[in-house]
């Protein structure tokens, strides 16, 4: 097409620069010829070519100098020196045009490139563009836009941008676009909160836009970059899909590894107590048979405990354990938690209450009977016998505390901050029986409370673990 239209200004060059020529045959005015030369010089304006300016600068040159030519057959001496200072002057006027002509053909090429290269960057982007005057109307909007939503541009140019979004967000979205002009900045849109678009067909889709906005003799606009997140949102739920079923397959492969072991041991320790106690049935093996029987007791304990722990994870996986705060006598289920517990401590192990503040704690009983098992029980298993562990309970600044301490092994800095983690346990503690579950069931517990779980240790000196609860009325 811009051919087209060179070919035919060219064309019209030519004639005017044939009608000069002939002009100046016929009449002397050749100023008025010079004139006619700058016009036919101007006119390389619409020709896209830069050379063509050049051309017709040579040829208005050419027609100066034959007018200049023909001037010197009629001219008094007097009036030679005014002529060649016309001639000069006329020369200069046409080489100056045409480069100032060239200069502003070369600046309108860069601008025609650049707005070419902004028209690429707005039709084939990947992402949705839609720019939007004062009004919040649509006053341009890309092919991918057209797509996302699946409006034509005639059907959006005009309208308010609220027609793209869901109606239960629209009225909130205008308050917010009035709130946005009146303080523009590049940012995105619904920074913390899921963005929905809506199509022509009523339907919704996941979105994620930016803004921009910039200034025109006509007034501001905002330009909104749009990207669809369906697909992105897809791939995401199935990497998060990959990853949990990794890391269940890393549970499910700790698990037979620790569980392997640790009913191992205890059916191992059974099977070869039961054997011996079989052979000392004499009476004055009494001593031996007790002590392979305490053995045996032991080792049912430790199973005991494995399965209650399993059984406690699996019941929390299916979300079969839920809390049903009541009224609960703390000191009562202390000194029963404390009955039970001091069965299983090591010899000269002694369990200590202590109690300030609230008796009656509006809390679920068996959740919090479950929390003090577990602590305690990890308190007796990392303390050395003859060794002192302190149970405590308190009621401060709308608060219910609980307190566990012993005078343990500790836990080494670099563990604290994995000790709530399934299977996680204390390089110190490797020796110890134990799953690695019951920190982890100790913190689940707490949070299905709504309270919280914190320890501090320090190597060798000993343990304590906290359990903080918003007190609750009744």
């Amino acid at each position: 097409m811009q051919k087209k239209k060179d070919l035919g200004y060219w064309l019209a060059c030519i004639v005017l620069i044939i009608g000069i020529v002939i002009f100046q045959q016929l009449t002397s005015l050749n100023v008025v010829a010079e004139f006619l030369s700058l016009a036919v010089l101007l006119m390389t304006m619409l020709i896209s070519a830069q050379s063509s300016t050049f051309i017709v600068a040579l040829a208005a040159s050419v027609l100066t100098a034959i007018g200049f030519y023909y001037s010197l057959q009629t001219v008094t001496p007097d009036k030679f020196y005014n002529l060649v200072y016309n001639r000069v002057s006329a020369l200069a006027s046409i080489w100056i045009a045409a480069f100032l002509i060239v200069k502003f053909k070369k600046s309108r090429e860069v601008e025609k490139l650049s707005n070419q290269r902004m028209n690429a960057l707005f039709l084939y982007a990947t992402e949705g563009i839609i720019i939007t005057n004062s009004a919040g109307k649509i006053v341009m909007v890309n092919p991918e836009a057209e797509k996302q939503f699946g409006f034509s541009r005639n059907e959006l140019i005009g309208n308010t941008v609220e027609m793209l979004v869901p109606e239960r967000f629209s009225k909130e979205h205008i308050h917010h676009r009035a709130g946005y002009y009146k303080s523009p900045r590049a940012r995105y849109m619904g920074t913390g909160g899921q963005l929905f678009g809506k199509r022509k067909d009523g339907s919704e889709f996941p979105v994620e836009i930016s803004l921009s906005s910039f200034h025109t003799a006509d007034g501001m606009f905002v330009v909104s970059f749009i990207l669809d997140m369906t697909e992105l949102l897809k791939q995401k739920e199935l990497t998060r899909a990959l990853e949990k079923e990794v890391e269940l397959n890393e549970l499910k492969a700790r698990f037979v590894s620790m569980a392997s072991h640790e009913f191992r041991t205890p059916l191992s320790t059974i099977l070869s107590s039961v054997a011996l106690v079989e052979k000392y049935n004499e009476p004055t093996h009494k001593d031996d048979r007790e002590r392979h029987i305490n053995r045996i007791r032991s080792s049912v304990k430790n199973l005991t405990n494995i399965l209650n722990d399993f059984l406690s994870l699996d019941k929390l996986d299916a979300g079969q354990v839920h809390s049903y705060p009541a009224l609960t006598d703390i000191e009562q289920l202390a000194k029963e938690v404390i009955e039970e517990m001091q069965v299983v401590a090591k010899e000269g192990q002694t369990i200590e209450y202590a109690k300030s503040g609230l008796t009656e704690v509006f809390v679920d009983g068996n959740l919090l009977r479950n929390i003090l098992i577990n602590l305690i029980n990890n308190a007796i298993k990392y303390s050395p016998e003859n060794s002192r562990i302190e149970l405590s309970t308190k009621t401060e600044d709308g608060y219910f505390y609980v307190s566990v301490k012993d005078y343990g092994i500790g836990i080494p800095d670099e563990d604290k901050p994995y000790m709530f983690d399934r299977f996680f346990r204390a390089k110190n503690a490797t020796n110890i029986k134990g799953t690695g579950l019951g920190l982890n069931i100790v913190r689940r517990y707490a949070d299905l409370m709504g309270g919280h779980i914190d320890f501090t240790s320090e190597l060798n000196k000993g343990t304590t673990f906290t359990f903080k609860y918003p007190l609750v009325l009744e």
